[in-house]
């Protein structure tokens, strides 16, 4: 896990999601800073692999875990940190959270209550999210914080769902649930479990064929929502100060 060092003077950060690399994560900061003409931070979960190496456990098992994680702890206290550095320069700071990003805040947020904390001056912008906007709103407001708004994409499957998210970018399995009849391909056998086999077979090349056009951040940031949500949250963080 590698993570930022929060500053006095960052109020922007940008939070990578799963499978994610630092360059690339450092590379959706830069185009973030391009866009607002001023530093973004960045908060990253060095990926060890889809199911884990020598060095960490992996992106999926982490991300479906329910319990908290070494990774949970860091986080709520670079959050912790963020929040406390917005507070002294009595300001907020704004945190751009794309994919299981969406899904590290809540856990961070549910560990800092049982702490004690509270996050009254961050604020969030989600992207590429399985967790709903009205789910991230109310747990982002009960710790005192707040969710700007979100922008997802239907044709982008990790927003369907938590599990379906983790199945398409690990396996490519969710094609079974997606199209188990699709058979014209030619793939198919007569009997049932080979209609099975050719329609999970195209259902995932389509399903990951989804992730890799529509899922990426690089590609979330050419939507005009996007960016004028950020362009309007880092102009009224300006104009708090």
């Amino acid at each position: 896990m590698t993570y930022c060092t929060p500053t006095p003077t960052t109020r922007v950060y940008f939070a990578n999601g799963m499978e994610n690399s630092i360059k690339e994560a450092k590379s959706s900061a830069e185009a973030i800073s391009k866009l607002i003409n001023q530093p973004v931070g960045v908060i990253v979960n060095k990926t060890h692999g889809l199911f884990g190496d020598k060095t960490g456990v992996g992106d999926i098992p982490e991300y479906l875990k329910n319990q908290y994680t070494m990774k949970d702890i860091i986080n709520e206290y670079t959050y912790r940190k963020i929040n406390n550095e917005a507070k002294k320069a009595k300001t907020k700071a704004l945190i751009i959270l794309h994919s299981a990003a969406n899904e590290d805040a809540p856990k961070f947020i549910s560990l800092g209550k049982k702490l004690g904390y509270t996050y009254p001056n961050l604020e969030f912008i989600s992207a590429g999210s399985p967790n709903s906007k009205r789910k991230l709103s109310n747990i982002f407001k009960s710790a005192n914080a707040k969710l700007i708004g979100q922008v997802n994409d239907w044709r982008d499957p990790v927003t369907h769902s938590k599990t379906v998210a983790a199945g398409v970018i690990g396996l490519g399995l969710v094609g079974a649930y997606f199209s188990p009849e699709i058979s014209a391909i030619g793939l198919a056998g007569k009997t049932a479990i080979g209609k099975f086999a050719a329609g999970a077979a195209a259902g995932a090349v389509g399903v990951i064929g989804g992730v890799n056009l529509f899922h990426p951040f690089k590609t979330y940031l050419k939507k005009p929502k996007l960016r004028d949500m950020i362009k309007q949250s880092v102009f009224n963080l300006k104009a708090e100060k």
